[in-house]
């Protein structure tokens, strides 16, 4: 698991990470993820998905898998079980 702040940092509201389009969401959440901006990816992937927002399929399955790694390595992969 991973350990000190990387994780542990507040994210950014949620209305705030939100574009206009949905596709812009996703691409920046997962350019988050690759830089090691966790919770900025996690807020991102949170919004597009509760609800869901219209992207392709493959994208919502990616940006579920997504979270759910995020979930994992924060160690709350029993209490998120269905982003896996």
């Amino acid at each position: 698991m991973l350990q000190g702040d990387a994780l542990a940092q507040q994210p950014a509201s949620l209305e705030s990470v939100m574009d206009d389009d949905p596709q812009i969401t996703f691409r920046r959440a997962l350019y988050d993820f690759s830089q090691g901006n966790y919770p900025a990816a996690r807020a991102r992937l949170e919004a597009l998905l509760t609800p869901p927002q219209p992207v392709s399929e493959e994208d919502l399955l990616e940006a579920r898998k997504t979270l759910g790694t995020l979930n994992f390595l924060k160690g709350e992969e029993a209490v998120r079980p269905y982003h896996f």
